[in-house]
C-alpha cells in the first residue's frame, strides 16, 4: 500500500502532466481536476498500483507530444468530455439517456455502459488507471 506522500506525488505528477498534454484549455483543465479529485477521493489508497500510475504518465507524456493527432490525445479529451457531460447531466438531476424503448421490449441501456466498458478494457490491456 503506498504511502500518502507517495500518493499526493502520484496526483501532482498526474495532474501536471495532464495539464500539459491538454496544453492548460481552461474547459479541460477543470474536466481533469474533478476526475482526478474523484478518482483519488473515492478509490482506496491500496487501489492505487505505482505501475498502473507510471504507464498513465507515460500515456499522457505521447499524448503531450504528439497532439493533436495522436491516438492517445484524442482519447484523453474524450474521456474528459464524456465525463464533463456525464457529471452535468447528473448534476442538473436529469435522467441518463437510454437507447431502445419500453414499449418494443428492447432493454435499456444506459449510454454511458460502452464507454466505461472501452476505458476498463483500455486499463486492462496497457496497465493504466484512467477513469
Amino acid at each position: 500500500m503506498p504511502s500518502p506522500p507517495q500518493i499526493i506525488h502520484a496526483y501532482r505528477t498526474l495532474y501536471r502532466t495532464g495539464l500539459r498534454a491538454l496544453k492548460y484549455h481552461l474547459h479541460h483543465r477543470r474536466a481533469l481536476l474533478t476526475h482526478l479529485r474523484h478518482a483519488f477521493r473515492t478509490n482506496p489508497p491500496s487501489a492505487f498500483s505505482p505501475q498502473k500510475i507510471a504507464n498513465t504518465v507515460t500515456f499522457l507524456r505521447v499524448a503531450a507530444r504528439r497532439q493533436p493527432a495522436s491516438v492517445e490525445y484524442r482519447v484523453l479529451v474524450n474521456l474528459l468530455n464524456a465525463g464533463y457531460h456525464r457529471e452535468r447531466r447528473l448534476a442538473k438531476g436529469k435522467a441518463m439517456p437510454v437507447v431502445g424503448t419500453v414499449e418494443r421490449g428492447v432493454r435499456m441501456h444506459r449510454v454511458y455502459e460502452g464507454l466505461d466498458w472501452e476505458v476498463r478494457m483500455l486499463n486492462e490491456s496497457m496497465g493504466m488507471c484512467l477513469q
